[in-house]
């Protein structure tokens, strides 16, 4: 698998070490489109059009890429790709309750908001996190061996 495919393709198996070096490049990759976008937005008010597409493309791509990732990181452990879809049981709660809106309408007021978002953060980043440090599952039915590298 060229390194290109590796960034965006699921299939495979993906070690600790090339999995959280990945995680940091995307994470770094998608700041750094954020960031660019929104002094893009700042500064030049009639390309906020061209910014938001900028970013939602950035944030797409990133998204991709780490749905990637994390289905080769559970490869390698022995479990379905499936898998990261269980964290958004408290995820999508917590980022609906972190919408100001929907806080003051099931009256959790400004510190209801925040607890929803630092559900919703703690369990994205501890689902990351756990899966990063169990160590690789042996040979199983995704690959007998674990897959080339991009690092």
């Amino acid at each position: 698998m060229n390194n290109v495919t590796w960034w965006f393709w699921g299939a495979g198996r993906t070690s600790r070490r090339p999995y959280w070096l990945a995680l940091a490049v995307v994470f770094a990759a998608g700041w750094l489109v954020d960031a660019v976008a929104r002094t893009i937005a700042s500064a030049y008010a009639p390309l906020i059009g061209y910014a938001g597409v900028a970013f939602l493309l950035g944030s797409g791509v990133s998204a991709w890429v780490s749905t990637c990732l994390v289905t080769r990181r559970l490869h390698d452990i022995g479990r379905s790709g499936w898998w990261q879809l269980t964290p958004l049981v408290f995820i999508v709660p917590g980022l609906a309750a972190a919408e100001p809106v929907w806080a003051a309408r099931l009256g959790l007021g400004e510190a209801g908001s925040v607890l929803g978002f630092l559900v919703a953060l703690g369990t994205y980043l501890g689902f990351l996190t756990v899966l990063g440090c169990i160590p690789s599952g042996g040979p199983n039915r995704f690959d007998t061996a674990v897959a080339a590298d991009a690092f």
